[in-house]
């Protein structure tokens, strides 16, 4: 007859490796209870996707962009109507007078010093500054609406780019003689295209 020995305590212990089915699972922490780090009986957490969170109020990212300065620009938008002109020197003296007829008096012509200040006649936009334009010189050219523009030539210096806007009484040139002998503004304004006495428009003082 086959007599069974009976299993040894050493051979009735589980591998050291293997965990018993016997031994009590840990408790799970509860929620809210910190946790300070995986024990030997557990397995260390699975890595969980980060949430986008809020900044709280006050709090600046390390990675958010600079700040913009915040103070205002300052434009002018299109005039409505007729502009309000003012005289684009301080100087009065007429040199030469508007005449239709003759293509280089499509304005007046204004003497000064070189140098001497270049002012806007009205709000509005520069479409145009260069020396492009055949006997202008350096000129300036501002659109105040959908009917009015002003143009400065001869200038000896141009104070402002295309794009700008600009307000009545900016500098926007210094007065030359580019194009011409004599130091001296020409001033036209033009009327849906077509070229005005600016004498009617400019205020008598």
């Amino acid at each position: 007859m086959l007599l069974v020995a009976p299993p040894s305590a050493d051979a009735a212990a589980p591998p050291a490796d293997v965990p018993s089915p016997h031994t009590a699972a840990a408790p799970a922490p509860r929620h809210g209870a910190p946790v300070l780090g995986p024990t030997a009986s557990s397995p260390p957490p699975a890595a969980k996707a980060p949430q986008a969170t809020a900044p709280a109020a006050g709090a600046h990212s390390a990675t958010t962009a600079p700040a913009v300065p915040t103070a205002p620009v300052r434009v002018s938008p299109y005039v409505k109507g007729l502009p309000r002109w003012r005289w684009p020197t301080n100087s009065r003296n007429i040199a030469r007078t508007f005449l239709p007829s003759d293509p280089a008096r499509q304005g007046i012509d204004i003497a000064g010093r070189r140098g001497d200040p270049i002012y806007a006649a009205a709000p509005g936009k520069v479409v145009y500054a260069g020396s492009g334009l055949a006997r202008y010189g350096r000129l300036i050219i501002i659109k105040h609406n959908e009917k009015y523009l002003s143009a400065y030539a001869h200038n000896d210096k141009l104070l402002v780019e295309e794009g700008m806007m600009v307000d009545t009484g900016q500098r926007i040139a210094q007065l030359g003689s580019s194009g011409i002998r004599r130091p001296r503004l020409h001033f036209e304004i033009r009327y849906n295209g077509k070229p005005v006495d600016p004498l009617r428009y400019l205020p008598r003082h």
